[in-house]
């Protein structure tokens, strides 16, 4: 009797992605450093077959100033602060600005253009007006407190600044029939010299 035998063919599997994160449908898995933007890991093929590089994006991620100041509002004025935010995260952002309580704004409202965005992913900005009124309620006093900018995660901004009763004020200069100067050297703006005046 003869005795044959051959070979068992030897069947690639390649390595194929979970539906969550560091899991892998087929192959062997292999944790790779993440980035600010993804979480990384490969799935290994067997018996030759290809490894499949696997990600996810992380959540958003918004990150900001740590304060602003309104410097000195007049009662009566307003003043507008320009608030850069980034998104670092892998996610589309969605924003929302609240501000400090009452207490906080010595009588004034502070309001947000736009109060409501998105802010894209990996390295995404969106710039948000904070404009400050002083309204006739208002009276002298610190601004303090803080902005609350809600996302994924909470980023809250400090307010800085202060209201003054004085109303900001215009230097009038009336205009002077000034004739002939005899001297230029003659005329003193503090104490005009009447003689110079001719």
């Amino acid at each position: 009797d003869a005795y044959c035998s051959a070979p068992i063919p030897v069947i690639p599997v390649d390595g194929s992605c979970g539906g969550s994160l560091n899991t892998c449908a087929a192959g062997s898995f292999a944790d790779v450093s993440d980035t600010s933007s993804a979480y990384r890991w490969q799935c290994g093929g067997q018996s030759g077959g290809w490894t499949a590089s696997c990600s996810l994006p992380t959540p958003p991620d918004i990150s900001g100033p740590s304060s602003i100041d309104f410097g000195i509002v007049a009662i009566g004025g307003t003043r507008t602060v320009s608030v850069t935010i980034t998104n670092n995260g892998g996610l589309p952002a969605d924003i929302t600005f609240s501000p400090p309580g009452g207490a906080s704004l010595s009588g004034g409202t502070m309001t947000f253009s736009p109060v409501f965005t998105t802010v894209d992913p990996v390295g995404g900005t969106q710039t948000i007006d904070v404009t400050y009124t002083a309204g006739p309620g208002s009276f002298s006093g610190p601004l303090s407190g803080s902005i609350m900018v809600s996302g994924a995660n909470t980023l809250w901004i400090g307010v800085d600044g202060s209201v003054s009763a004085a109303p900001a004020t215009e230097l009038q200069v009336e205009q002077v029939g000034w004739g002939v100067i005899s001297d230029p050297h003659d005329v003193n703006i503090g104490a005009l010299n009447p003689n110079a005046v001719s």
